[in-house]
């Protein structure tokens, strides 16, 4: 029996599916890969569009005086903050913060500025108890927390005796920053 060579020929269906499976085959031999998943016929009608490659994004190297310029300007922001929320205690609360004759405040004294803040502040939570922070640091205000004998509320009243032991916790610092 003799056997005839016949034509292969594809339709127009098939001819898209024929040349991805060639593509595949292609890289098969060429690189030793499959293919991710074989694709569905209706996605071999769609022409393939090449994906744009993603280019690496390479972190943000400052310099030391750059590093140095921001730090420096974020600093005079909180200053700045700082300041604007010392004024604004000085002038809300005039009978418990003075920059003449500090009083001792009372414990967790925030508690008590928070319930009263008026909700059109430029300035956060944050801001108040750094200010705090800095206003019970000032060594002006631990003289006279060595020395008085009552912590005082936002009205300037006496509402709690200090403890010795909040007495000596001034005075050891003194000391310590006058041996530096």
């Amino acid at each position: 029996m003799i056997h005839k060579k016949s034509t292969l020929s594809l339709n127009s269906q098939q001819h898209p599916l024929a040349q991805d499976k060639a593509a595949q085959l292609k890289t098969f031999f060429e690189t030793g890969q499959h293919s991710p998943q074989p694709r569905s016929p209706q996605e071999n009608k769609k022409p393939l569009k090449a994906k744009p490659q993603e280019t690496p994004t390479k972190p943000k190297v400052y310099s030391k005086e750059k590093d140095q310029h921001l730090r420096l300007k974020a600093k005079k922001e909180r200053d700045k903050n700082r300041q604007a929320v010392f004024d604004w205690l000085l002038s809300t609360y005039p009978q418990c913060f003075s920059e003449e004759n500090p009083k001792p405040l009372k414990l967790k004294i925030e508690k008590d500025i928070f319930a009263e803040l008026p909700k059109n502040l430029v300035f956060s939570r944050l801001h108040i108890r750094e200010a705090l922070g800095f206003y019970t640091r000032w060594s002006k205000y631990k003289e006279v927390l060595a020395k008085s004998t009552h912590r005082y509320d936002l009205q300037g009243n006496a509402v709690e005796e200090l403890l010795a032991s909040h007495k000596e916790y001034p005075q050891q610092e003194n000391n310590l920053e006058k041996k530096l």
